[in-house]
Parts: C-alpha cells; structure tokens; sequence
C-alpha cells in the first residue's frame, strides 16, 4: 500500500532524523561506569508517551516503541494481498484480520508499526550513574549516540542534545572543544561527567507515562 509506506517513512524519518545532528562521544559515557547486561526491574514495563501516543515498552535486553496510527484510503488502494470483507480486512497470506471503519466510499484502517530502538550487545551500551541510566549507540562513523533515561514517580524521561544551546553548555565544562563544525566529538573526564549530569546538560526530553509496570 502505497499510502501506509509513506506513512512509515515519515514516522521513521521523524523518530529518528533531525535538521540538527546529534552530539557524538568517542567512547559511552559515563565514561567511568560499568556496562549493565539488563535494565533494571523498576525501569521495566509500559509507557505511553505524552508527545504523540506512541508505546513504549522496556524490557529485560531492550527497548521496544510501538506507534499506532489510522490510514485513510479508497478500497480500490489496498494491496492484492488484502480481501475486504464487511467491517474488516483479511490478509490472504497470513489469515491477519484487521478491523475498518467506513467514511463515505473510503475506508479508516487501524495500523501500526514497531521499532526495537535499543537492544543490549556490543555496540548498544547500557550504563548507570547517579540514578540515571544511558543508552549508548555506536552508530556509522563509530561514534557513540548517547540518551539519558530517568524515571521519578512513574514518569519517565528520556533526553537527548540537540541544539546548538546543548552543545555551548557542554562545551563550558570542556576546556577545549574538539571540534568546532558538526557532528562535535567529545570525550568527557571524570570530572567533568557528574559536571554534565549534575547540570541537566541533556536538554531535549520527551517524557513518558508508565501504565504497566513489571512485576518482580
């Protein structure tokens, strides 16, 4: 179906693409932490994101974001490999039933896609300092994307630098920046980690609800 493969590339392209590159590490960070080989019990289970509806769901070794979405289209449009029939659509290869709504000569067609956008091995780190947990992401060029993970009283936070602001905020703990034209490359001190922490440098946040929690 044409329109649901525009659909996830625009979500694809949005989750994960910027107009402004993110700040990249040369090694994870903290620098000085351990690796942790699973998320703990109390950032298990759902989330629900106050941004745009999505799921998210953590896990033992990973982190899984599940966005629902409804796809408006001319019953003319669906793939050869979906049968319509009264209320819902059948997928002749799999016998998938999926449930439509009918506006005027058009269909409303319930939809959703799943991104494992973080799974503990080699080059996805998992590590802890002060309460907070870091997800660090070697990407192409062998530098280390890295987010922040906090949850206080069921809310959970996951941040990330972005803006030039982040950047220039970072940069006054760094002595001397490495780089002056992005992507910036920074290796962080001691020091200077429980500098960047403490002082909230991780600025663009989007913020989760939790609705299940996983038992222990």
């Amino acid at each position: 179906m044409k329109n649901l493969t525009n659909i996830l590339t625009l979500i694809i392209l949005t989750s994960f693409c910027s107009c402004e590159q993110d700040e990249t590490f040369k090694e994870p960070q903290p620098s000085t932490a351990e690796n942790l080989s699973s998320f703990p019990l109390q950032l298990q289970g759902q989330y629900i994101s106050l941004t745009d509806n999505s799921k998210l769901k953590i896990g033992d070794k990973s982190i899984e974001r599940t966005y629902d979405y409804v796809v408006k289209m001319h019953p003319n449009q669906l793939d050869k490999n979906k049968r319509l029939s009264g209320d819902t659509i059948i997928d002749i290869n799999t016998n998938e039933i999926n449930l439509v709504k009918h506006e005027q000569d058009s269909l409303l067609i319930n939809e959703g896609c799943i991104d494992k956008s973080f799974e503990i091995n080699n080059s996805s780190i998992l590590r802890k300092f002060k309460g907070q947990y870091f997800l660090n992401v070697l990407n192409d060029n062998n530098e280390w994307d890295v987010k922040m993970i906090q949850l206080i009283k069921g809310q959970l936070t996951i941040s990330t630098i972005k803006t030039k602001a982040d950047i220039e905020n970072l940069q006054e703990i760094i002595e001397t920046a490495n780089d002056t034209m992005p992507p910036y490359e920074v290796k962080l001190t001691k020091d200077q980690s429980k500098e960047f922490v403490k002082d909230e440098k991780f600025r663009e946040n989007e913020i989760f609800i939790r609705t299940i929690k996983n038992a222990p």
